[in-house]
């Protein structure tokens, strides 16, 4: 579980209500160690909402986040390769005011 505070850019007009949230993670980068397997990962949020002002059509942006975890993996050595897929199961957000959202 990760948490992430994202503003909206400038040029775009405040947030009344989202839509939808799409997200997908990439591992960037792993690391394994004695019964241990670090993971660097980036994930990517899409966000469609319409704007406080009714009259502006729906508008969408996007926001990343990196993040790191460790999985544990009991036959994991230093010299152990290894390959992590990441993917987003479910995102739960708050339109904390309307140029800010909390994923």
């Amino acid at each position: 579980v990760f948490e992430y505070e994202s503003d909206l850019p400038d040029a775009l007009p405040d947030m009344g209500k989202i839509l939808a949230v799409r997200g997908e993670a990439s591992v960037s980068e792993t690391t394994p160690s004695q019964g241990f397997i670090n993971v660097s990962l980036v994930l990517k949020y899409k966000v469609l909402y319409t704007p406080s002002d009714a009259e502006i059509g729906i508008k969408a942006f996007e926001a990343e986040s990196a993040h790191t975890m460790g999985i544990n993996a009991a036959d994991a050595t230093e010299s152990s390769e290894c390959s992590v897929t990441g993917f987003v199961e479910h995102i739960d957000f708050t339109l904390n005011h309307s140029r800010r959202v909390t994923f």
